[in-house]
């Protein structure tokens, strides 16, 4: 964080009480206007009622008074000419009339026809017939009149004992009481809703298109209740925020709601200003406050420290003369100052030690490069010089499985051959341990049997372990996995070697498989030495055995686990190691199911025999001679060459048939390769096989592309059969 930073922060940090202050003043004063606001609508509201309750006393007051005349009793002659008298004292806004028990109207303050009004069917007409008493109706239209009004009702006087004998009533002009109420204009923003008990609208101002709709249900509710209230909400007519007082008519108004509202923008305008002209205050003294201190930070921090960051970037460049020259800062800056100076001053000492130091470190990198290429030319060799032997070796096993079929020493041999084929896998792993951390190797996933793999260790351990007296239990499996089979090969067979390796004659080791749901593991237990739970991460490095401090070679070199744990991270197997000191380790290798079916567990036998004519290239004598008596015991004719130069002559001499041309990689003056694109170019549909102890990741690509088979030393006979009759 900058200094410029940390000085702004020290502002906000004596700006915040002010801020706080400011909006906890503007947090009451909005707390105080809502509740002002919610006063107001409520004393607006009975203050309505009020007015509402004076007209409806005026109306009880005269409809008493009509009751009580004897000029409106059914008997009485010249009621009509009376309610007319009466009725001009309110035109426009009044009709009066008397009804019997039966609501038929029998005096009129208008001209109509007996017999043709009947009052039965209002609600005013029924509560005051029901109740003996002043009521109230709903809105209506006028029969007579076809205009929306609002109805009043009382009772003609009557024997205590008998049943009431007619009513008195009044339709009294929603029209008029709108145009009445709207006499006291409304304060700005704020609403009228005069409603009757049913909820429906009478009265609705300012607007008044409106009238004869209901309100809400909530709004109904709150207006029949018998206590007033206020309370934020909203206007489900104008769809607005707002602030609504309730009040509901009592005594003779009695059935009559009343509801007072003023929108929030209305009654928290001066509220909203006063935050307006606070906020502005607040922003200009912010504003005013960061202005100051940019001014400081840039006069008396910022400059200064550009002056050092320049003598600075001059000593990164190398150039250690540089000086600060900050005398009339303030004295912390001068004090820094001089520690920048006196530390070029020091560097400027020790460049002569770092350049005398490099030139050490560059003789010694240069010695680790030279070593480095040394070591990975001296793997390419021994992997051809160790696997040619090998191929040599294969071949001759073959030729005496061939020569010694169904003998007594058939089995010996099919042991031998086992032992090659073992022998050959374990020396492509170990030499291809380089291989593995370049990421050079890549895995081939296919389906793989259990069965296979299971019945070969078994076959090629039974032998070591008697030897050592110790018993291999290796329970067949029905289980198929997705992996490469050689890697994973390699891995199980390294964990089953280290088993019987570290367990002491007696023990036993036990290899089975098992499938917990979401993966098949495979196991390696023993009863051996065990490992201590602070060693077990160690025992997967390279060149680690706890239990050969003194590098005895006999023991081996250490990395059976750590190819294990470089094969597991490749195929993505996690390894897991259990164990406890005295009592033996259990190793569990999760491999993931096929992805097809499986196939059967035994590969399907390859036919040894080939009559066709081969072309031979080798350069080793050994390999040369037991590969083509190997090739005629299948039955092939068989022309040997030493150089590539050699099998270029007789292939461009087409008096000479060939039938498939088997080519080492690595010949004295010309590779494989180019022998067998000499070979396709004079014969394009020959059977062209690459034969190479080289690393085949190298080659493969280019030998693809030929159209050729590439077979890595040493080459199984089974491997050689099936290429020549691919």
């Amino acid at each position: 964080m900058t200094l410029r930073m940390r000085l702004f922060f020290l502002v906000m940090a004596g700006i915040i009480p002010v801020l706080a202050t400011q909006a906890y003043n503007q947090a009451a004063l909005r707390h105080e206007r809502r509740a002002e606001a919610q006063r107001s609508v409520q004393l607006e509201a009975k203050m309505v009622a009020s007015e509402l309750e004076q007209i409806a006393t005026g109306m009880h007051k005269f409809l008493l008074a009509v009751a009580n005349s004897a000029q409106v009793r059914p008997e009485a002659t010249g009621c009509n000419a009376y309610l007319t008298k009466l009725n001009d004292q309110f035109p426009g806004s009044l009709s009066i009339g008397v009804s019997d028990a039966r609501g038929e109207v029998y005096c009129y303050a208008k001209p109509f026809l007996p017999g043709t009004f009947n009052n039965a069917d209002r609600l005013h007409f029924k509560l005051a017939l029901a109740g003996d008493q002043f009521t109230i109706g709903d809105m209506m239209v006028g029969k007579e009149t076809g205009k929306s009004a609002l109805g009043f009702a009382y009772p003609l006087p009557h024997d205590p004992q008998g049943p009431p004998q007619g009513v008195v009533f009044a339709s009294l002009s929603v029209d008029w009481l709108g145009d009445h109420l709207a006499r006291n204009p409304l304060s700005p923003g704020h609403t009228l809703t005069v409603v009757d008990h049913n909820g429906t609208i009478l009265v609705r101002l300012p607007e008044r298109s409106l009238r004869g709709t209901s309100v809400p249900a909530p709004w109904q509710r709150i207006v029949v209740a018998a206590q007033p209230v206020a309370l934020p909400s909203n206007d489900p007519i104008s769809h607005t925020e707002g602030f609504f007082g309730f009040m509901s008519g009592v005594s003779s108004a009695k059935g009559i709601g009343v509801i007072v509202g003023v929108d929030e923008a209305t009654a928290m305008g001066p509220a909203n200003q006063a935050l307006a002209r606070a906020l502005t205050v607040v922003v200009i003294g912010i504003l005013a406050a960061f202005g100051i201190a940019w001014l400081i930070a840039h006069g008396a921090i910022e400059r200064p420290l550009q002056s050092l960051l320049d003598a600075a970037r001059r000593w990164s460049n190398g150039d250690y003369t540089a000086r600060s020259k900050l005398r009339r800062s303030p004295v912390e800056i001068s004090r820094l100052a001089s520690a920048f100076d006196a530390m070029a001053s020091s560097l400027q000492m020790r460049e002569a030690d770092r350049v005398i130091n490099e030139q050490v470190l560059r003789s010694s990198r240069d010695a680790a490069l030279l070593a480095n290429r040394s070591k990975t030319q001296f793997l390419a060799a021994a992997s051809h010089d160790l696997r040619q032997p090998l191929h040599a070796l294969s071949m001759a096993v073959a030729v005496m499985q061939a020569r010694h079929r169904d003998d007594a020493d058939t089995p010996h041999i099919e042991r031998i051959g086992r032992s090659v084929r073992s022998l050959s896998n374990l020396l492509n792993t170990l030499l291809d341990v380089s291989q593995l951390d370049a990421g050079l190797i890549q895995a081939t996933p296919a389906t793989v049997s259990l069965a296979a793999l299971f019945e070969e260790i078994n076959e090629e351990f039974a032998g070591v372990a008697m030897q050592k007296g110790v018993c291999v239990e290796v329970t067949p499996s029905t289980l198929a996995v997705h992996s490469d089979s050689q890697l994973l090969g390699s891995m199980i067979k390294n964990l089953v070697s280290n088993a019987i390796k570290y367990t002491p004659a007696g023990g036993h080791v036990q290899l089975h498989a098992y499938d917990n749901g979401q993966r098949v593991v495979i196991v390696v237990a023993d009863t051996g030495i065990g490992i201590d739970a602070s060693k077990q991460e160690a025992v997967f490095s390279d060149f680690v055995q706890l239990d050969n401090p003194g590098r005895d070679r006999n023991k081996g070199l250490g990395l059976g686990l750590a190819i294990v744990r470089r094969m597991s991270q490749l195929l993505e197997h996690p390894v897991r190691l259990q164990s406890l000191p005295g009592t033996g380790s259990v190793f569990t290798v999760s491999v993931p199911y096929p992805t097809t079916a499986a196939s059967d567990a035994t590969a399907p036998r390859v036919d040894m025999h080939y009559t066709g004519s081969i072309l031979l290239v080798e350069d080793d004598p050994l390999v040369a001679e037991v590969t083509a008596i190997l090739l005629r015991q299948w039955g092939a004719q068989v022309t040997s060459v030493c150089s590539g130069e050699a099998a270029v002559v007789l292939l461009q001499d087409a008096g000479v048939p060939f039938d498939a041309i088997i080519t080492d990689h690595r010949l004295p003056n010309m590779p494989g390769t180019d022998v067998i694109k000499v070979a396709l170019a004079h014969r394009p549909g020959l059977r062209a096989i690459v034969v190479s102890g080289d690393a085949m990741a190298d080659m493969r690509r280019e030998v693809e592309a030929l159209g050729a088979a590439l077979l890595q030393k040493p080459v199984l006979p089974e491997a050689l059969a099936s290429a020549l009759q691919a």
